[in-house]
């Protein structure tokens, strides 16, 4: 397998095993209706964090099934596809938690002896940690993307095994043999 096709599956397994973590804890602020912190407003904001918890699962899965199709021409295969989606998922792990930041420090800060609402402050914390991680590896993926194509004078169209197959090392003829 290329380098560089092992690290894109390296990078979109790990962002899809993220992703289930992810929608468990968008779950739990969500239905966190027993906790003090718990208001109509992170109500709205968890349904829309699960929400796109969920999207963000089919499209890891659509990233690692559609990896490696040279001979598939559908829009999954094409290199833009996977650069700009992973910025927009990158934007939107950043945009989208953002609501939890402004209700962490109500939720971790009570004054409370440890018990029941460190739960709800580890919650929040997850709940704004694995969408980061996850935008952090895509924008890691995207730059990859990006420099493997810029390295190679080729522009960002065309089907993403482009990069595994200009990046194959040709075999050198040997000199010393002489064809008549």
């Amino acid at each position: 397998m290329q380098p560089t096709k092992a690290t894109r599956y390296a990078l979109y397994s790990v962002i899809l095993c993220l992703t289930i973590p992810e929608i468990v804890f968008s779950f739990v602020v969500l239905f966190g209706q027993g906790y003090e912190y718990s208001d109509r407003y992170l109500t709205i904001s968890g349904g829309v964090a699960s929400a796109i918890s969920l999207l963000k699962l089919v499209w890891a899965c659509l990233l690692l099934a559609f990896n490696d199709k040279p001979r598939f021409k559908i829009f999954f295969t094409r290199a833009p596809y996977h650069f700009y989606s992973l910025l927009v998922v990158a934007i939107l792990g950043i945009v989208v938690p953002s609501p939890f930041y402004t209700r962490i420090h109500g939720a971790c800060d009570t004054g409370f002896p440890i018990g029941w609402n460190d739960n709800y402050c580890l919650d929040f914390s997850l709940a704004i940690a694995f969408p980061f991680v996850i935008s952090v590896l895509s924008v890691v993926t995207a730059v990859l993307i990006y420099l493997g194509f810029s390295k190679l004078s080729v522009p960002l169209h065309g089907n993403i095994v482009k990069l595994d197959e200009s990046r194959s090392i040709p075999l050198k003829e040997n000199p010393s043999r002489v064809s008549v």
